[in-house]
């Protein structure tokens, strides 16, 4: 009787290592796959940021505001320029004004993922002197 309570007492004490075991195991599995989701995420919007980045520097370097958005931006809707990378997009708004001696455009690129969310924006400005 006492080696079959023995017996009895063993086998409930290994179900509840079991459990916890399972119950951690289940833990575990959740971090790191939210741990991987938020990777590729990080991955994305540093990819993003250097794309908008070589767009802000290539506006900033060009002669003419007008060529350079219409080179890196093929995709005219409304008034927005869009650059289209697959599993995220450039969006280029901008506003113009005209000073006495030239026309100064301030713009704001945007980084926007498949789902819609912006991942990244950058402001930006560039003065254009007028031809004498």
């Amino acid at each position: 009787m006492k080696t079959q309570t023995r017996v009895n007492i063993l086998l409930v004490e290994l179900l509840i290592v079991v459990l916890f075991f399972m119950l951690a195991s289940t833990v575990l599995m959740r971090v790191f796959g939210e741990a991987h989701i938020d990777g590729e995420r990080a991955e994305l919007i540093t990819r993003a940021a250097g794309e908008a980045q070589n767009a802000a520097d290539r506006i900033a370097a060009s002669e003419s505001f007008s060529e350079e958005i219409q080179k890196l931006f093929p995709v005219e809707s409304g008034d927005e320029r869009i650059s289209d990378f697959g599993d995220f997009r450039l969006v280029l708004t901008w506003d113009q004004k005209q000073l006495e001696k030239g026309t100064l455009f301030t713009q704001e690129l945007a980084a926007v993922s498949e789902d819609g969310s912006v991942l990244i924006r950058l402001p930006g400005a560039k003065y254009e002197e007028a031809e004498a």
